[in-house]
């Protein structure tokens, strides 16, 4: 997203949840070869916070899954079961300002 919200106390976790779907669902890239398996690339913040999600990458994928859209975490799924090989590379960081945005309300939120 090309801005940085603003939290309200009330609906924190689900602000924060949504702007965490937000973030992963605009910069995660997976991409499938039938002959090396998936190329999946994280923002390089996953990699700073690693240790935070537990001890291997895996771990890391199992967090991200659950913010992506159905397809993505069927495809994720399938790598963490072991059926389709995998390689975690991680993009290079964005320094560049944003704007701030207010979130009031979560429903207007997702409507967007």
């Amino acid at each position: 997203p090309n801005f940085v919200s603003l939290f309200c106390p009330k609906t924190l976790e689900e602000q924060l949840n949504h702007n965490s779907r937000m973030f992963l669902d605009a910069t995660v890239v997976l991409k499938k070869n039938e002959k090396k398996g998936v190329c999946i690339k994280l923002p390089r913040i996953c990699n700073w916070y690693l240790g935070d999600f537990g001890d291997e990458q895996s771990d890391l994928l199992g967090v991200v899954r659950n913010f992506m859209h159905d397809d993505n975490q069927k495809l994720i799924d399938l790598c963490l079961e072991g059926s389709v090989p995998f390689v975690i590379k991680f993009l290079p960081f964005i320094f560049q300002c944003q704007n701030l945005v207010l979130i009031r309300d979560i429903d207007s939120l997702e409507a967007n």
